[in-house]
Formats: C-alpha cells, structure tokens, sequence
C-alpha cells in the first residue's frame, strides 16, 4: 500500500507523524534528485538547445 493510502487509514496525527517519518528517512535523496534531473531538466536543455541553433 502507497503512503497516501495508508494515510487514510491511520486514525490519529501521531501515527500519522510516526508513518510519514519513517517512509522519508533513510533514503537516497541524491540517487532521486539525480535521476529527477537526468529525465526531466536533460530532455527540456536539449529542446532549449536545438530551438537556440535554429
């Protein structure tokens, strides 16, 4: 079950902290961001790039 799932289900905000906390910590945040940059930001530099060559 995904995190917004679960969140529907849980009855209290502590749990709530508790849940959200503990799906955040211990990632890797870099891995994401790079990946993040490698398919969204790449694709739209090479569009900028061949619009400015025309």
């Amino acid at each position: 079950m995904g995190l917004a799932g679960s969140l529907l289900r849980i009855p209290d905000n502590k749990t709530t902290n508790e849940l959200i906390e503990d799906k955040l910590q211990n990632k890797d945040w870099k891995n994401t961001l790079e990946k993040v940059i490698l398919h969204l930001l790449m694709p739209l530099l090479g569009e900028l790039l061949v619009l400015l060559s025309l």
